[in-house]
């Protein structure tokens, strides 16, 4: 019979071999365990899980695998991306993250978009200065930014926002912001300290008016941590139609009382609200020719949108010193640019164009003696162009200020809306000269972020036959420091002059 032989009889009378050493065995043993670990979710890992911050590959996986069982739990989901991002797996964390960008939940659409943006930010820091990539990725930060800034954000998280967006080169966030500048110096030889802005929380604003004093407070406590020094004081400024400015006559023989009472009579007729509403206050301005009169610049606000500012700024931890007009504050900043129009013997006009409003004002011998506001303004050419070119005006702002239109633009697009600005301008021109008598302006200045758009400037002075001027603060007392990216500071007008009434007299 023939003898079978096995693979052990071969191998000589050694012992049965083992499948594993004794240390492979070990190892696949840990190896199992850890399989198994995974599978089976346990409280005690699961909370290490979720606390830890190693960004280790075993718990990235182990938490991966807990959201496959649990797609819905944001706790997961946080922990996971956090886990990602210290590994620089952005793309991942990204994707972790995108189910909860568009939840019901306000809290957590909130905190999935803040982490989503810490990707963005994580993905930057590892690009290399000359890199290819940069430029894309620069677009997609500032794209996030803008929608970041559409969100309502503790005062921490607003002035994160805003520094990133100023390191980024992006001086606009969202289509109405809230500026501040600082000033030092003496007059005769200022020096523009700091400019900062950050983005008006959405639906806090109704018609100039304050609806949520609360979370305005909250960005102006951010705003006051991005400019330079450590002042307590603020000036701050009414506009819109609960603001009313109007030169009246009066006899110069009254004395201080009667001339009260008088002002008082004046703006019960032109006040289309109860006087124990308004905060009212008035100016002699002049004589007004021989006649034995003189003019009055008589202002006058609702008392709500006063107080409305005062307590957002007390809330935010500063004093509120002067509440000003707005035509006012940039009538004043136009003289401390253009201190010629100072004597102007003719009516000099201000055009100011910001977001949603354009302000036009008018000048004479250094006064303001007529404001008139009307919604229109930037939003209006952005609209345009996410309508022509099917955008969002997300997209339609960001590409505006980047500079990244498509080449037709101009032609279909941009010279549509010039027309239109220059004729909303053309009839504030006609409706002050109508109503004071005079025949034209000498002279047009433009302010406001809106004013930077080209060649509004010359379509303004061909169509209006008047020579138009376009100061620039940042020429006139320097860069702030620091603000390299700022090439013109025309939307800090106002802020300027709210700033100037340390330095300069005031009309109120």
């Amino acid at each position: 019979m023939r003898q079978r032989t096995s693979i052990f009889d071969a191998l000589g009378n050694s012992a049965r071999p083992r499948v594993l050493a004794p240390r492979g065995l070990t190892l696949f043993t840990v190896v199992v365990a850890v399989v198994f670990a995974l599978m089976v979710p346990n409280p005690t890992l699961e909370r290490r899980a979720i606390e830890s911050r190693r960004g280790d590959l075993l718990t990235v996986a182990y938490l991966a695998n807990l959201l496959r069982t649990d797609p819905d739990d944001p706790a997961l989901r946080f922990a996971l991306a956090r886990q990602q991002l210290a590994r620089n797996e952005t793309d991942a964390a990204r994707a972790t993250l995108r189910p909860l960008l568009d939840s019901p939940d306000p809290q957590l659409r909130a905190d999935s978009h803040w982490r989503d943006w810490l990707s963005y930010r994580e993905a930057w820091s590892r690009l290399p200065d000359g890199s290819p990539l940069r430029p894309a990725l620069h677009k997609a930060m500032l794209r996030r930014l803008h929608e970041l800034a559409a969100e309502t954000w503790p005062e921490d998280m607003q002035v994160r926002i805003a520094a990133d967006a100023f390191a980024l080169g992006e001086r606009e966030l969202g289509s109405q912001t809230i500026k501040a500048v600082t000033i030092t110096g003496r007059p005769g030889k200022l020096h523009l300290e700091s400019v900062a802005e950050v983005a008006t929380p959405k639906g806090t604003l109704v018609d100039y008016q304050l609806q949520d004093i609360e979370r305005v407070s909250q960005s102006l406590k951010a705003l006051k941590r991005l400019i330079s020094g450590s002042s307590q004081y603020a000036a701050t400024a009414v506009t819109g139609s609960n603001v009313i400015t109007k030169v009246i006559l009066v006899d110069t023989r009254l004395s201080d009382s009667e001339l009260e009472n008088q002002v008082q009579l004046e703006a019960e007729q032109l006040i289309p609200f109860p006087l124990d509403e308004v905060s009212l206050d008035f100016e002699i301005l002049g004589m007004a020719g021989d006649n034995g009169r003189q003019e009055v610049l008589l202002s006058a606000a609702r008392t709500e949108s006063v107080s409305g500012r005062v307590s957002a700024l007390t809330e935010a931890g500063m004093t509120t010193m002067v509440v000003d007009v707005g035509a006012h504050a940039l009538g004043r900043a136009v003289l401390a640019c253009l201190p010629d129009l100072q004597t102007s013997e003719k009516p000099v006009g201000i055009v100011d164009i910001g977001a949603s409003a354009l302000t036009f004002a008018a000048l004479l011998r250094g006064q303001v003696i007529y404001s008139r506001l009307q919604n229109f303004g930037g939003d209006q050419y952005s609209q345009a162009l996410a309508s022509f070119y099917s955008m969002s005006m997300e997209e339609a702002e960001l590409a505006k200020l980047q500079g990244s239109l498509p080449a037709d633009h101009e032609v279909d697009v941009l010279l549509p809306h010039l027309s239109t600005l220059v004729l909303q301008i053309r009839r504030n021109v006609q409706l002050f000269c109508s109503s004071s008598g005079n025949k034209e302006l000498s002279r047009l200045v433009l302010t406001g972020g809106g004013s930077l758009l080209p060649g509004l400037a010359g379509q303004i002075g061909s169509e209006l036959n008047c020579e138009v001027l376009h100061p620039d603060p940042f020429a006139l007392f320097g860069k702030p420091q620091g603000e390299g990216g700022l090439t013109h500071g025309a939307k800090y007008m106002t802020a300027l002059g709210l700033a100037l009434r340390s330095f300069t007299p005031c009309q109120i």
